[in-house]
């Protein structure tokens, strides 16, 4: 069961006007949001069999971003705190978004592979022109975490100094390449050592990723504790990785 009948956003949706076979952008905002979480689990999942490894340090900080990043939006469809008219504002504001990438998509893959998505469009759109109430745009993703990080009392320094680490190492700039790389043998093979801000990255990302499902878990009507035992294992192993990401910290 996704919701629990005595959820927040089971009332919301029996108070929507819809038939149960609709999709609304209720509903809409509901799975986008589970979706987004799953994603954010799966990279924490995967994150965790990279810790501490030099030769991983790039991508498992590629990895930590995309955690932080499904973690906001997650966090953003789920919000408990908001009601159902600024939830389906939500909705379409994404959805809005979906299709203005969707539409460029098409011409390129039109132009370069001959294939039309023109359906894909007219089923966004159709969500879009039946339900013509406001938009909420979502913010970018610097505004998100730093959101999240206020709902744990962290300043907006520290979450920007998060996802500028994490962005660096992603994106492979200079301040990455050298803290990674940090010399070369005789025999031209790399010296290398896990990122500086590996660690807290993965202090970082398990609480935000925590702050999501805790949303989820209000709104839905889950026991978060449960869902977090049960259905995330990774989780527990992020906190621990905090401590214990240091202990392969250079190979040479």
């Amino acid at each position: 069961r996704v919701m629990s009948v005595d959820s927040q956003a089971h009332n919301e949706v029996q108070n929507w006007a819809a038939s149960d076979n609709e999709t609304t952008p209720l509903t809409e905002a509901h799975f986008q949001g589970l979706k987004a979480l799953l994603a954010a689990e799966d990279f924490c999942s995967a994150s965790v069999d990279m810790a501490g490894r030099p030769d991983r340090s790039f991508s498992t900080m590629a990895v930590l971003r995309g955690a932080a990043e499904a973690s906001a939006k997650a966090f953003w469809y789920l919000d408990p705190s908001i009601g159902a008219d600024e939830r389906a504002a939500r909705a379409i504001g994404g959805l809005q978004v979906a299709v203005g990438s969707a539409k460029r998509f098409g011409r390129k893959a039109r132009i370069e592979f001959g294939k039309d998505v023109s359906a894909e469009i007219d089923t966004l759109d159709a969500v879009i022109r039946k339900h013509p109430g406001g938009a909420t745009t979502p913010p970018n993703l610097e505004q998100l975490l730093r959101g999240i990080g206020r709902t744990m009392q962290l300043e907006d320094r520290v979450s920007d100094a998060g996802l500028e680490s994490l962005s660096n190492a992603a994106h492979s700039m200079k301040d990455a390449r050298d803290q990674i790389i940090i010399g070369w043998e005789e025999d031209g093979s790399p010296i290398l050592q896990t990122h500086r801000a590996s660690e807290w990255g993965y202090w970082y990302v398990a609480n935000i990723f925590a702050a999501a499902v805790s949303h989820a878990a209000e709104l839905l009507g889950w026991d978060d504790e449960q869902w977090l035992r049960e259905a995330t294992a990774s989780t527990e192993e992020l906190q621990k990785l905090f401590n214990t990401v240091k202990a392969e910290r250079t190979r040479r």
